[in-house]
């Protein structure tokens, strides 16, 4: 499941890529620039970062759930730490 979530954001974001159009065009529709510029597209790319950041937060959550939060394995609670004082150790 974790892998066709990664597959999935990274067609996503070549989606972006493709969507804004070659470099030296304004983003806005029926503008051009004249050839005087070669520059990529600052909205496309500040969309990929965007969709790169909530891919790996999407992925850091699916990940975790097999995490437990308070580590009760063997018989060790939390009464059993031995740097909390009044420990049974």
């Amino acid at each position: 499941m974790l892998l066709g979530l990664l597959l999935i954001g990274n067609a996503i974001n070549l989606l972006i890529l493709t969507v804004g159009g070659p470099s030296g065009k304004p983003p806005i529709h029926g503008r051009t620039s004249n050839g005087d510029t070669t520059t990529a597209d600052p909205l496309a790319q500040g969309m990929i970062l965007t969709a790169i950041v909530i891919t790996m937060g999407i992925a850091a959550f699916v990940a975790c759930p097999d995490l437990p939060l308070i580590p009760v394995e063997h018989g060790r609670g939390i009464s059993d730490d031995p740097e909390t004082p009044g420990s049974r150790n």
